[in-house]
This record gives C-alpha cells, structure tokens and sequence, in this order.
C-alpha cells in the first residue's frame, strides 16, 4: 500500500462488500431475460392478431401542457397526502423510538460501535418496510384514480380520432346485424314457401311472426377492442405516473416545457455571423 493511502494507526479501514461469485447467467440476466421474452410475446401477439390496429395520433401542444398535467398533479398530491394519513399513524411511532434510541447511544459516554451499527441497521430496515407499505397503498389508490377517469393519455387523444373508433365499433356492431337479419329473413321465406306449397288456395297467409322489427341505429360505446386496450395501457401508466409523486409529475412537465422552449429559441436564434433582419 502507497504511503499516502496508509490509513492512521488504530482505524481500520471498512470492509469492501464483494458480490458472491457463484451467480449463474440466468439467475443474474433474469430481469433481461423476463423483458425481452415479454417484448417478444408482444410482438408476436400483434403479429398474429392485432396487426389491422392503426395508429392513434396523439396531439399535444406546448400552450395547453400545464392545463393537461394540472389534473394529474393535483391528483398526486392527493394521493401522497392519502398515503401520509393512512401510514404515519402506525408507522411513524416505532420509528420515532428507534431515532431516540439510536440517538441515546450516539451521545452516551461510552459509546458501543456495534450497538450504534445494529441500531442504525433496525431503523434503515423499518424506514425501508415503511416505504414498501407506503408504495402500495400509493399504487392501490392511483390505481383507483386511473380508473375513475383521472388519465394521462385520453386528455391528448383528439375528440375525432376517438370518433372515428368509436364509429368503427358501430359499423362493425351493424354489419353484424345486418347479417342476422337476412338470415332471419331467409329462414322466413323458405319456411313460407314451404307452408303456401302445402296450404290450400283461399287459406289467408299469416304475418310471419319471425321477421325482425326494425333496429334503431344504437349510440356508439366505447367496445372497439383497440380502443379498449388504449383504456388499459392509460390505466396502468396513469397509476405509475401517480405513484411516482407530484416531483415526478412536475419533472415530466419541466422537461416538456424545456425541450420546447430550447427548440423554439434555437429556430429564432439566427447563426453566428449573421445579423438579423
């Protein structure tokens, strides 16, 4: 060891944790490995059946950013002010006797190192169990949010484009119909052709009683499959976005802004060189 990296007589200097060498590949690849497999089943799946989905195009301007995310934020702060009621009740009080236990056995005359390390280790591991709780009470309540209506995605979908599926959905709901009732209308006539065939001359033909009235064009609803999974992909990134916090929320909305602002000031800016008009 060089001279100047000697540490001073009587410390020692802390032990350097050295990941366990008999990790296999899988084992130590396995997050890579689930997220590729996924990705390929994803693929494969709209490869096989969801390939006649279009693209959805998403309009989003610069002006209107704070107004779209302003819901979304306030939301998260209402969750995260949730999350505090519901959790500091029982959690905060045991933490707090670890902090002044811990505290006790920094400013006593004889200090115990290991006492100190064990109790600085119990309160890192209760802080740790706090947040794993408070996690999923946050991620069950912006689950809910998502769900009652309080979205990321849906606010930037054009009212047009969600039309036009929407339509789609009728005209597939209505050829379907339309199908069953010529059918119906077939087996109608062949059953009445038959029957004439069989009855006498002056025997009155009876309504038939199989023909179906007239439909009424039904209200379009939101059952396009696309248009569904668009819902549930909206769900689950609302929930995550609210999950992460309101910093989270306001760090999306700040690097926005900021891309745009830098775009714009750089297409305005004339180079170097060159004296505006």
């Amino acid at each position: 060891m060089a001279a100047g990296n000697t540490p001073p007589a009587g410390n020692t200097p802390p032990p350097v944790a050295i990941p366990p060498a008999n990790i296999s590949p899988v084992k130590k690849n396995l997050p890579l490995l689930v997220a590729t497999s996924l990705a390929s089943l994803a693929v494969i799946v709209y490869a096989v059946g969801l390939h006649k989905w279009g693209a959805l195009t998403l309009t989003v301007k610069p002006a209107d950013i704070l107004t779209l995310m302003s819901p979304l934020l306030l939301a998260a702060a209402f969750v995260e002010r949730a999350v505090e009621v519901l959790i500091s009740p029982w959690r905060d009080a045991d933490a707090a006797k670890l902090q002044k236990a811990l505290n006790a056995a920094k400013t006593a005359t004889t200090q115990n190192l290991q006492n100190i390390q064990n109790l600085s280790d119990a309160l890192d591991d209760y802080r740790g169990t706090t947040q794993k709780y408070a996690f999923a009470v946050s991620l069950t309540l912006s689950f809910a949010v998502a769900i009652a209506g309080v979205r990321a995605l849906s606010q930037m979908l054009p009212q047009q484009a969600a039309q036009t599926l929407l339509a789609a959905a009728q005209t597939a709901q209505q050829a379907a119909q339309t199908a069953q009732a010529a059918a119906a209308q077939a087996t109608a006539a062949a059953a009445k052709a038959t029957g004439q065939a069989a009855a006498a001359p002056s025997t009155p033909a009876k309504p038939n009683a199989q023909t179906p009235a007239p439909q009424t064009p039904s209200k379009p609803t939101p059952d396009d499959p696309q248009m569904v999974f668009f819902n549930i992909v909206d769900v689950i990134l609302t929930a995550a976005l609210l999950a992460g916090g309101a910093d989270g929320i306001h760090s999306v909305v700040q690097a926005f802004t900021g891309f745009f602002d830098n775009t714009s000031s750089k297409q305005t800016t004339p180079p170097s060189g060159q004296t505006p008009p």
